[in-house]
């Protein structure tokens, strides 16, 4: 268990939502509304330090949901920690560019 409070901070950079710090339950809702709330083409994650099963979830709901109206939304610039989540959960393929 991890002392400190969780934290993620997010900004708008046109079409790119960039999140930095630790995207997991306390903040997944917060990132999911931002994500639908906005004509946004891209999640930057380079910056994301942790990333649990509720984070990759608000992820790719977003992604999805995306998806069934024609849009699409990419995740670039994973993280180390946020590739190695998707290579465990077996979604490499859906990281920009794919591993």
């Amino acid at each position: 268990m991890r002392d400190e409070a969780p934290s993620c901070w997010l900004r708008i950079e046109g079409d790119c939502v960039v999140l930095c710090g630790e995207l997991d339950l306390a903040v997944a809702a917060r990132v999911g509304e931002a994500l639908a709330d906005h004509e946004i083409s891209a999640v930057e994650l380079s910056g994301v330090t942790f990333m649990d099963s509720v984070g990759l979830h608000a992820l790719l709901e977003a992604r999805y949901d995306r998806e069934r109206t024609g849009g699409t939304l990419r995740i670039v610039a994973a993280s180390a920690a946020v590739r190695r989540l998707f290579e465990l959960v077996g979604l490499t393929e859906l990281l920009d560019p794919p591993e």
